[in-house]
């Protein structure tokens, strides 16, 4: 149903053409947000070597991708000074919507493209007569591989709300479980784009079957 779903947005070259341009914008928009918070972290980070906060990550608790614990988190909250926590929040806020919407959609209709793009060539190398059965297609990409993005996405919402959450409530903290849950989906989420980028390549680059005694149609 999910397959579906995008495939039919994939499919709709108009819809897909409006959600590729709705990725663009939100990723222009999102570079700025990013370009601001680098600013307000340099001024409120300061020199590390005139500093005694030379421990304290100089880039948003999203990059982490090992992962944080509440003390790392907060001492950064703290570090960052007020107005990079704002500028964090904007930030945050434009990541969970409309970015992780708009890259989840152009991500899964990658998928798609490459998958379809790959059972093309296959059928022609192996020739007309030897084409692809009805049941094929499933075989060979794996409903779970569509849903590499979404889950992605799924850890990118959840991560990104709790780390908002934490920089509006600051000074007060948030509790263990939440940061150890955002902490989780932080790993899961470069997990999860780490294997969907390593499915594209393989999916694109693979060996194609040949089939003996069978030209390929010019």
């Amino acid at each position: 149903m999910i397959r579906s779903f995008f495939a039919s947005i994939y499919h709709t070259q108009p819809l897909f053409r409006v959600c590729v341009l709705g990725f663009v914008i939100s990723l222009c928009g999102l570079s700025i947000l990013v370009d601001r918070l680098d600013r307000q972290l340099e001024l409120g980070l300061g020199d590390p070597s005139d500093k005694g906060d030379s421990n304290v990550p100089r880039s948003a608790p999203d990059a982490w991708a090992m992962g944080y614990t509440a003390e790392k988190l907060s001492l950064w909250y703290e570090a960052i000074g007020e107005d990079a926590r704002l500028e964090y929040y904007q930030h945050a806020s434009w990541d969970m919507y409309p970015f992780a919407p708009a890259y989840n959609v152009v991500a899964v209709g990658l998928s798609l493209y490459a998958a379809e793009h790959w059972k093309i060539t296959r059928a022609r190398r192996l020739g007309r007569g030897a084409g692809l059965s009805a049941a094929e297609p499933k075989s060979i990409v794996p409903p779970m591989v569509y849903c590499i993005p979404i889950f992605t996405f799924v850890f990118d919402v959840v991560e990104t709300s709790t780390l908002r959450h934490g920089a509006a409530i600051f000074p007060e903290r948030l509790s263990k479980n939440a940061v150890f849950v955002a902490s989780s989906c932080t790993r899961m989420k470069f997990a999860c784009l780490f294997a969907w980028v390593i499915w594209i390549y393989i999916i694109t680059f693979r060996p194609l079957p040949t089939k003996r005694g069978l030209r390929a149609p010019t």
